[in-house]
């Protein structure tokens, strides 16, 4: 919180950034096969959520009460050489470099999520699959712990939920383009 002079006064929230890779430049990126930290608003609660853990932190804005939630279905994935040969299928450039593919094939871990979005008591997990052709959002129902599995386009980015439905951008490789989709929540 912050005091009238602007300067904080009571931490209310911490926690750690996205994973970062060191080059061999020493600059450092984000690690975009490593962990991230995500959040959402919905109405006066704060959803954080950090793919290193299963862990989901619920932060009441009204009344700062905050819990934390944990959820099998969220854990990471250990990394194996068809989860790499998946990313090189996916990401052409990634043969190209050589320490982003370097600190893929060498950790042993990668998150099982790479996104988030919260609508109602609802929040949408778009996950990794690297068995299927097709990616999955995981919906959890934080009334009832209800987990439900949604097949999904690949490539398909979440942008906004609104009545159950989920809205977002696909990138369709066979026309070359992107087209805004739909996929029903319910």
């Amino acid at each position: 919180m912050l005091n009238d002079s602007l300067e904080i006064n009571k931490k209310l929230i911490d926690f750690e950034g996205n994973e970062l890779i060191e080059l061999k430049n020493k600059r450092l990126i984000e690690n975009q096969f490593g962990y991230s930290v995500h959040w959402a608003f919905e109405d006066s609660l704060l959803y954080i959520s950090d793919s290193r853990t299963s862990g989901i932190v619920t932060y009441n804005l009204d009344n700062f009460y905050s819990e934390t939630l944990q959820f099998d279905s969220l854990k990471r994935i250990k990394n194996e050489s068809s989860i790499v040969n998946y990313f090189l299928t996916l990401f052409d450039y990634l043969s190209e470099d050589k320490d982003l593919l370097h600190n893929l094939k060498n950790r042993e871990f990668i998150p099982a999520y790479f996104d988030f979005k919260a609508e109602g008591s609802n929040l949408y997990f778009l996950v990794f699959n690297y068995d299927s052709k097709n990616q999955e959002i995981l919906k959890i129902d934080l009334k009832t712990y209800e987990v439900k599995r949604i097949s999904s386009l690949n490539i398909f980015d979440i942008q906004d939920i609104e009545g159950g439905v989920i809205y977002g951008i696909y990138r369709d490789d066979k026309i070359g383009r992107k087209t805004i989709r739909y996929i029903d929540g319910e």
